[in-house]
């Protein structure tokens, strides 16, 4: 999950579980989990 209000409320990001999660720029995001990588953008 996210916030883009200092954690007032949260979005949910995905149904899957991530392990880790690493931001390349302020527009997306790598996250990783038990063998599968995903690419977020955000927007």
């Amino acid at each position: 999950a996210y916030s883009h209000d200092s954690g007032a409320s949260w979005k949910q990001l995905s149904d899957e579980s991530f392990y880790t999660m690493r931001f390349v720029n302020d527009s997306i995001a790598y996250a990783a989990g038990k063998n599968r990588v995903a690419k977020l953008v955000f927007k």
